[in-house]
């Protein structure tokens, strides 16, 4: 069973706020404060570099299991988890060859309330992961993601976008 979300957007949002929990910051502000020195990493990447890939992680991940389950489509069930009319029980239930069970699907680690105002921005062409040469740091568990066409500058609220390893990341020392 291949569980989904609608859009990588909802994947990378949800995501970047599990990495955000106990913030009072906008994507943005944290961004600029990382680059600033002013915030710690996001899982040593900045926040940019984490929604980077995780949205490389989850494309890759189901295209995986896609390729595996290639010429047996009836042994993978693909379910998408934000999608109220999927009614996930039904199709696992019917996927299993087992009874529905008597109980609402379960929906755990969902943001707290306050975490509504942070929203990875839909505008942000991080999610186009394939823009980007990724390749690992030298100490192999970080990652330097640069942009492909380096005549274009993506901006992350009024700062220009810079990986986390690359050379003038962090602006008070550039």
């Amino acid at each position: 069973i291949l569980t989904l979300r609608r859009t990588v957007h909802q994947l990378v949002n949800s995501d970047v706020k599990m990495g955000l929990r106990n913030n009072h910051m906008t994507f943005e502000e944290i961004y600029e404060a990382q680059r600033n020195g002013t915030h710690p990493l996001t899982w040593r990447q900045s926040i940019a570099d984490f929604a980077i890939l995780a949205a490389r992680r989850y494309e890759l991940h189901n295209e995986l299991v896609r390729a595996h389950f290639e010429g047996r489509k009836e042994d993978l069930l693909e379910v998408v988890l934000t999608d109220e009319q999927e009614k996930p029980w039904d199709r696992i239930a019917d996927f299993l060859g087992c009874a529905i069970p008597n109980a609402d699907f379960p929906h755990k680690n969902s943001a707290p309330g306050e975490q509504s105002n942070i929203v990875f921005p839909r505008h942000m062409e991080l999610l186009d992961w394939r823009k980007f040469d990724i390749s690992r740091g030298l100490r192999g568990h970080e990652f330097k993601i640069t942009p492909k066409d380096s005549n274009k500058t993506m901006m992350i609220g009024s700062l220009p976008y810079v990986c986390t390893l690359c050379k003038g990341f962090y602006t008070h020392l550039s």
